[in-house]
């Protein structure tokens, strides 16, 4: 099923009748999840995301897509911590060299403790730093996961 909500967000946004200066953009990220259970180490994560963004005055606002699947658990003693997620959001990116990140949007997790899983979805938003180098960009981002409970992630990314 969410699988299906990707590709049709995907699908959307290949076929959207938009100006024709849009550009795909691609990314994978290290992720490191913060969730608010006392004495819970915190799990990593990888993140791969697509995007497709326009040009605006003051830099690029695109829609993208991000996946976070957990790479290593965290524990709780020895029960393992997972925190796996699916988001669309809308980006802004400032023009330049450095420019910084604001995106805000809707994300879904579902964070496992041992065998007990907890799925919710809610609004999400994220601040940033980037770094143009060429082809390609890396970007530094912290983002709430979710507005009524303290799921945080920091990541380190590149995009092209």
């Amino acid at each position: 099923m969410r699988a299906i909500r990707i590709l049709a967000v995907l699908t959307a946004l290949a076929v959207a009748p938009l100006p024709a200066a849009a550009e795909w953009y691609f990314g994978a990220k290290a992720v490191v999840v913060d969730v608010d259970i006392p004495g819970a180490d915190k799990p990593t994560n990888v993140s791969f995301k697509v995007g497709k963004q326009w040009g605006v005055v003051l830099g690029d606002i695109g829609v993208e897509v991000e996946v976070s699947r957990t790479r290593d658990k965290g524990l709780l003693g020895l029960t393992p911590v997972e925190v796996d997620s699916e988001a669309v959001y809308l980006a802004f990116r400032s023009a330049g060299p450095v420019y910084l990140i604001a995106r805000a949007g809707v994300a879904r997790r579902d964070l496992t403790v041992g065998a007990v899983s907890d799925t919710d979805t809610d609004t999400s938003a994220g601040l940033g730093l980037g770094f143009s180098l060429g082809l390609f960009q890396i970007e530094i981002e912290a983002t709430r996961l979710h507005e009524n409970e303290d799921v945080q992630t920091v990541s380190l990314g590149i995009q092209f």
